[in-house]
């Protein structure tokens, strides 16, 4: 029986991941690690036959142990500031036999420019034309450091890389079914009673559905299962996804939530003009890290997981998708991390 160890299957993206895999699979072992025995509760009341561990990020014999173990590993937490976690977890999977599968999750911001210089004809990166000079970034970019500790430990390993853009969509998560970057969003649309942009760019952003996003995970993870040898355009030194379905401006996402925001059954705002606020000022208002996520151009195309992987976008767009996001936030109160937390989180 094959055995999988998932990181992150309480999250928005990992719980989507778990939905997919475990009806798919019922033959396999899965296992998850949770920060505490509540939460593995919580996934086994679900999910019956999963196996849960209690431990985090900083329990590194408990991750290398474990993923020596594993046939393939799913990583779907946080990687900022994790290299040494994510070190423990190569170490075990190099060390399992026969060869392990090690899928990694890195966020889009490794592409970001600093608000308000991007130039007017700003770079779309393609994960396949454009794969050398991802790889080519400088340590002080965020997920360069641990994107390079994964792409080392190929050959020993079977590595591929999911780079998420601005994730939306409700999750089959028991825990985070609504994305993590919308309660900065709400929270400040509700203090300022109004709609806002960030200046001075027209803010373009990549976005995808979390639903869609899972589809890669277990295109994947269903080419470790089923492929009789390893195929080399889906795993190693070039096998970094992209995930993309819908490009939309800042200034449309925030008119999309204005318009729900201002009719029932919330009528929380009253004013739906949108206003234009200076990065400095939208720091203040959301954070730095959702100031850089809507105030910087940020397009990529997932030319891989289409080509190799065969991945096609299905689900709800920004707009058709907000009605059922914003009913479950306003009736569970998914807040997910604070809006300090999530800029410590990054270093921001």
């Amino acid at each position: 029986m094959s055995k999988i160890f998932i990181i992150g299957a309480t999250g928005h993206i990992g719980g989507a991941v778990l939905d997919l895999v475990y009806p798919k699979y019922p033959d396999v072992h899965i296992k998850a690690l949770v920060r505490d025995e509540e939460k593995g509760k919580m996934l086994v009341g679900k999910y019956p036959r999963v196996t849960f561990v209690v431990g985090d990020l900083t329990s590194l014999d408990l991750l290398t142990r474990e993923a020596k173990e594993a046939d393939i590993v799913i990583n779907t937490g946080p990687d900022v500031k994790q290299d040494v976690a994510i070190s423990a977890i190569l170490e075990g999977s190099a060390n399992h036999s026969p060869k392990a599968y090690y899928i990694h999750t890195a966020g889009t911001s490794l592409i970001w420019e600093s608000p308000g210089t991007s130039q007017i004809e700003p770079k779309i990166f393609d994960d396949v034309l454009d794969i050398q000079a991802l790889k080519s970034f400088p340590p002080t970019a965020l997920h360069a450091t641990s994107n390079a500790l994964v792409f080392a430990a190929y050959p020993s390993t079977n590595i591929a890389i999911i780079s998420p853009t601005v994730v939306h969509g409700l999750s089959p998560s028991p825990l985070h079914p609504t994305p993590i970057s919308l309660p900065p969003l709400l929270s400040a649309i509700t203090t300022t009673q109004s709609g806002f942009t960030i200046s001075p760019t027209t803010n373009l952003q990549s976005h995808i559905h979390v639903l869609d996003l899972a589809q890669i995970y277990l295109s994947l993870l269903s080419s470790a299962l089923n492929d009789p040898f390893p195929d080399p355009q889906k795993w190693g030194p070039e096998a970094f996804y992209f995930a993309a379905s819908e490009d939309l401006s800042f200034g449309e996402y925030m008119t999309f939530l204005i318009s729900k925001l201002s009719s029932p059954p919330y009528k929380f705002v009253l004013d739906t003009q949108i206003k234009k606020l200076p990065f400095s000022e939208a720091v203040k208002v959301v954070g730095t890290l959702t100031a850089y996520l809507f105030g910087i151009n940020m397009q990529v195309r997932c030319t891989r997981a289409k080509e190799v992987l065969g991945w096609v976008p299905r689900a709800k767009k920004v707009e058709e998708g907000l009605d059922e996001v914003l009913e479950i936030y306003y009736k569970e109160r998914d807040d997910g991390a604070g809006m300090q937390e999530l800029d410590d989180t990054y270093g921001l």
